[in-house]
């Protein structure tokens, strides 16, 4: 009876905790994000939204932050229990080549404790990071541009630790 009782108190701790280290909305996603980044404001352009992918519901949320003409993006994509999908989606980065071309430039990196996958789109001139966060969580951090060095400087800004 007493390990009956045990077990049910630590069931629903654990249950507890849980609900309380989950964004149970996508606006509190979004809160997520700072309202600077580099010396860039937030930008009125935001945007939050619930979707589905197969039955099961994940977040997602995105900050414009603009400096004279320029603007960087920041999305982030909670897969709560989607995580099968982020683990497809960064499964490509595990072979670790580098890639050099007319096109595109791209590698494999660490920053902090995240995978990092930096791209720079030499046809559109653009820059994107992809980061992967505790096997749950994708931010993709861009601009137009050549500036990885600027996109890596707001990674190591975000509050990462703030993430259930």
């Amino acid at each position: 009876m007493k390990s009956t009782g045990t077990f049910l108190l630590l069931f629903f701790t654990v249950n507890i905790l849980s609900a309380q280290s989950a964004f149970k909305t996508p606006e509190e996603l979004i809160a997520w994000l700072p309202q600077e980044v580099a010396g860039f404001a937030e930008d009125s352009d935001n945007y939050s939204s619930e979707q589905q992918l197969q039955g099961k519901a994940y977040f997602i949320a995105a900050k414009q932050y603009k400096k004279a003409s320029e603007a960087i993006s920041v999305v982030i994509i909670d897969y709560r229990a989607t995580v099968q999908v982020i683990t497809a989606v960064t499964s490509v980065w595990e072979d670790g080549k580098e890639v050099n071309n007319e096109l595109i430039q791209s590698k494999n990196s660490t920053i902090g404790t995240n995978k990092v996958k930096e791209v720079y789109d030499k046809k559109n001139n653009s820059s994107q990071l992809y980061v992967y966060h505790q096997d749950r969580y994708l931010v993709t951090i861009s601009m137009k541009g050549d500036n990885l060095t600027l996109l890596k400087q707001v990674i190591t800004n975000l509050p990462f630790s703030r993430l259930p």
